[in-house]
């Protein structure tokens, strides 16, 4: 199969058929007929490239959504040209795929926070009623269910889901076989959206192998028993990277592994950030583990266990893994200048932490300034929960924009959109400074200070590691060899606060290297850019992932290598 492109003005095809874009005034331009000359010319071509054995089929953006440009008749629309075009064109594809969005590829490729399942069906629809030709739909499409009843409504005949497939490949086969229970589903936080910016590889938060097939030779059903399958394991924390790497432990056929956490449910601080407004999808990252684990005969889900230093060695684990999260600080260092904010000395119980205000529940007073130097998806979702439940809020950022990372997954238009029609206040490139108890000084090189009467100051600032356990079973080393213990590593927050995805892929990496020689240091992978132009012995193809590869290294350099 063979598409080509003629959606989100990524393409010449597209150009020349929307337009806004096509000003030409030769044969090539104005009427419809002329616009899609061009594309009659490729397709022609391509048919007769390729001859009869490969389907090639059109990807047709069926309306430009015109609104932050208000084009008027200079778009596309699913109910005018579109309609007209499909027709026109019917004759030399095999296939349509049907996407919508002109201008913006974010109209499309929307996130779970302002898109539910086959949001593109009032824009795609209607078309198949206009082609006798097969037609793909997209958008956001995950569930079974949803994918049939789309099919048989007649509204398509395939389903494009690609991130859907990112996640889990192998979801095509589980529908076939009935093992529904079994699919990852998607949880739309287009963090793989956001690795699409040239240098990034791509990574999925749900999945923790999407990339490394062939880097690592992780499959992403098949788990090899471990070398040292014989070891019972203790895994001090359920949350996202606990969760992972007790599945993965327990698929490698671990004697037992007990998973322990304080709290009375798995997840960790999924549990609470799923709480945000658009998040509540992001509970699938506990609720497929949760399923997992419970197919596991050799994993114990162990909850409400508060556990010390002392309880962990006397356990009578062989091998201890802390996987204890992190927490928002009450303060802590800006990291656009590396000073401290300076907020609690102040501001005392009015200043609060994202934890306190949405997983605790702390009393909010009416006027709340939002002071988010984190950058994501938190502060924007505490401003945007607050100004739902009628707090006067302001959302003061030291970056250039609010909650800069959705840039990278495509959230920021919809997300500004939202809070503008929350009455919320929106501050760039602002230093939040203490002034008094009930007051704070918003300093921008745009504008004068503003001294702002507050109640409740949010700090969404500094997460620091809650790594105090491990390095507690690090200082009692000596006294791993009477209690049988033969190792204490660390995965997720508790190494390092940083995306969900990092966190899984952390208990995931650690469970898949258990029996390596040292599994506190990740394997070497394979490269996946060779050196163009080099021999044979300047590159290992056929190296197992076990083993080390080096890339142009001279014979010197190889030998200091271990």
């Amino acid at each position: 199969m063979i598409t080509l492109h003629c959606g989100h003005a990524a393409s010449i095809l597209a150009h020349l058929l929307i337009p806004y874009y096509n000003t030409r005034t030769d044969e090539y331009g104005g009427p419809l007929e002329n616009r899609a000359r061009f594309h009659r010319e490729v397709l022609t071509a391509v048919r007769e490239a390729v001859g009869s054995d490969v389907a090639v089929g059109l990807r047709l953006g069926v309306d430009t959504l015109d609104a932050p440009l208000g084009l008027g008749d200079r778009g596309l629309r699913a109910d005018a040209d579109t309609p007209r075009f499909i027709e026109h064109m019917d004759d030399l594809v095999d296939y349509w795929d049907f996407v919508i969005g002109g201008f913006d590829w974010a109209q499309d490729a929307q996130s779970s926070r302002t898109a539910a399942e086959n949001f593109e069906k009032p824009w795609v629809g209607g078309l198949k009623a206009f082609t006798t030709k097969p037609v793909v739909n997209v958008g956001r499409l995950n569930s079974p269910d949803t994918m049939v009843d789309i099919v048989k409504s007649g509204q398509c005949d395939f389903i494009g889901a690609e991130r859907a497939g990112i996640l889990d490949p192998f979801l095509p086969n589980k529908i076939h076989s009935g093992s529904i229970e079994d699919i990852r589903e998607c949880i739309g936080c287009n963090y793989c959206v956001s690795r699409d910016i040239g240098t990034m590889p791509i990574g999925c938060t749900q999945n923790a192998t999407t990339g490394e097939e062939f880097r690592r030779g992780w499959h992403p059903e098949r788990f090899t028993q471990a070398a040292n399958h014989e070891n019972d394991v203790l895994i001090i924390g359920a949350g996202p990277a606990g969760m992972e790497c007790a599945t993965v432990l327990g698929k490698r056929g671990m004697r037992n592994v007990h998973l322990i956490d304080t709290a009375d449910h798995l997840g960790g601080s999924i549990d609470w950030v799923a709480k945000l407004p658009g998040r509540h999808e992001w509970r699938r990252l506990i609720e497929y583990r949760e399923h997992q684990l419970r197919k596991l005969g050799n994993v114990e889900v162990i909850l409400n266990t508060p556990m010390a230093v002392e309880d962990i060695l006397d356990y009578g684990a062989g091998i201890i893994v802390t996987a204890t999260g992190s927490h928002y600080t009450r303060d802590g260092i800006n990291p656009h200048d590396r000073t401290a904010f300076g907020l609690e000395a102040v501001l005392g119980e009015r200043l609060l932490t994202p934890e306190q205000v949405v997983r605790v529940g702390a009393a909010i007073g009416q006027r709340v300034v939002v002071v988010d130097s984190d950058g994501y998806f938190m502060g924007p979702g505490i401003a945007e929960m607050l100004a739902q439940r009628g707090h006067e809020v302001i959302l003061a950022a030291r970056g250039e924009h609010i909650g800069e990372y959705q840039r990278y997954t495509r959230e920021i238009t919809p997300t500004l959109r939202d809070l503008r029609h929350l009455k919320v206040g929106l501050r760039v490139e602002t230093t939040v400074t203490a002034v008094g108890p009930d007051s704070v000084r918003l300093s921008s090189p745009d504008r004068d200070d503003e001294v702002i009467a507050v109640d409740t100051v949010v700090l969404v600032g500094t997460r620091a590691a809650d790594d105090e356990m491990y390095h507690g079973l690090m200082a009692r080393r000596d006294d791993w060899h009477a209690n049988e213990v033969s190792a204490v590593y660390r995965v997720g927050d508790c190494v390092r606060p940083h995306f969900i995805a990092d966190a899984i892929f952390s208990g995931h990496r650690l469970a898949r290297e258990i029996d390596s020689l040292d599994p506190a240091r990740p394997l070497p992978f394979i490269r996946e850019r060779r050196i163009i132009g080099g021999g044979d012995d300047d590159f290992l193809l056929d190296a197992p992932a076990q083993q080390p590869v080096f890339l142009n290294l001279s014979h010197r350099q190889r030998e200091s290598k271990t």
